[in-house]
């Protein structure tokens, strides 16, 4: 088996300090970073099974955390396309997961799929109110939580998948619950509509 790969990435991550970057507000959100990066692979496969496969891939990938006290709202977005003569197990796999614990970034009811994508959008969107509710109630303000809401996307040349969700993390610093709904009739492998996870942060 001979596997060929050149390729070169772009990488940007700007380093902000917010004006209230030592508030402890910001103890209730998880750590995201702002970032762009864009990636360009040309690869050559040469096996008995795979024989002379040639492709080139390039991906963009992006997340900003906007800043509004004492909320912030956090958005990530992978964009990709697969160019050449390849076999369909190279392509791009969705980001998910099935166990009991949450993907906080990927698919949580997307399921074991062996769908694979030649040109793909995957998104994630969430809303940290950093307890504006839940600071009301003296009980739960003493644990210093954290709700959300999220939505979760995927474009492909197939019907888009989406995904929704909501709960509270940063319990203790670390602990969480998540509800989420899939509202895409995309339904692999018989996946169910509700899910309920546990969420570490």
């Amino acid at each position: 088996i001979k596997n060929y790969s050149f390729g070169t990435e772009l990488s940007f991550s700007p380093y902000r300090k917010e004006k209230f970057a030592f508030n402890i507000l910001n103890s209730r959100f998880y750590s995201f970073y702002n970032k762009v990066s864009l990636t360009y692979s040309y690869n050559i496969i040469d096996n008995e099974e795979y024989k002379n496969e040639e492709y080139q891939k390039i991906e963009l990938d992006a997340a900003y955390r906007l800043m509004f006290k004492p909320m912030c709202f956090d958005s990530k977005v992978t964009v990709g396309k697969i160019f050449g003569n390849t076999s369909s197990y190279l392509y791009f796999t969705p980001n998910y997961r099935t166990s009991t614990v949450s993907n906080n970034f990927g698919f949580n009811l997307y399921g074991y799929s062996s769908n694979r994508y030649e040109y793909y959008i995957q998104t994630f969107n969430q809303l940290n109110l950093g307890g504006v509710l839940l600071d009301n109630i003296s009980f739960f303000k003493n644990f210093r939580p954290n709700e959300f809401i999220n939505l979760k996307c995927l474009f492909t040349k197939y019907d888009p998948y989406y995904e929704v969700g909501a709960g509270i993390d940063h319990i203790f610093g670390c602990l969480g619950f998540e509800v989420m709904r899939r509202i895409s009739n995309t339904n692999p492998y018989d996946m169910p509509l509700w899910g309920f996870k546990v969420r570490l942060t």
